[in-house]
């Protein structure tokens, strides 16, 4: 089953240069954990690279299943747009946000920009358990699924929170080959 992870472009955001532009850690960490339990799971930072929704479409394959666009309150604008752009072209693709700002205010990611599902907290185990749910044929793939808000005829179902990871050795390191080359980022923490 095929999943993409997508750092949204931040073109629109006042103040932002790729000498502050870091790699997408989090998806990284995500894609990495996804993968090591047999999914198809890549990642497209189209921040880095300055890919249009357009680009971005092209570069995601047709029978992919899930699609996880991770955020914060600066790239929100950009996410909410990009979702609005491939949601009609993949119709039958599961659209989950995750980052800070989704964690931070769910509902409106929910009921204002019409994602399938929010991840709140840390993704790795939820979106692993939801991918297993729909790998598996489940009708609703979020149910029961701690640390998921999702929407079911029109209703916004809040599961339980998702107990933090206590052994952080149990999530593989990052496969850096899922990004684009590391000397695409300029940030002085990459220095």
């Amino acid at each position: 089953m095929k999943i993409i992870l997508i750092n949204p472009n931040l073109a629109i955001a006042k103040g932002i240069n790729k000498a502050t532009i870091e790699p997408p850690l989090g998806i990284g960490y995500l894609a990495s954990h996804i993968n090591r339990e047999g999914f198809d799971c890549n990642i497209i930072d189209a921040n880095i690279l300055q890919l249009t929704d357009e680009q971005v479409f092209k570069k995601i394959h047709i029978d992919t299943k899930i699609i996880g666009i991770s955020f914060n309150v600066i790239s929100a604008i950009a996410a909410f747009k990009l979702l609005k752009y491939l949601k009609p072209k993949m119709p039958k693709a599961i659209f989950i946000a995750g980052g800070p700002h989704p964690s931070s205010v769910p509902e409106i990611c929910l009921s204002e920009f019409d994602f399938d599902a929010v991840c709140v907290g840390e993704g790795e185990n939820t979106l692993l358990e939801v991918a297993k749910n729909a790998h598996n044929g489940m009708t609703n793939p979020f149910e029961g699924v701690s640390g998921i808000y999702y929407k079911a005829q029109s209703k916004i179902i809040k599961n339980p929170s998702r107990k933090l990871i206590e052994d952080i050795d149990t999530i593989p390191n990052i496969d850096f080959g899922l990004l684009p080359k590391l000397s695409f980022y300029k940030s002085l923490a990459m220095a």
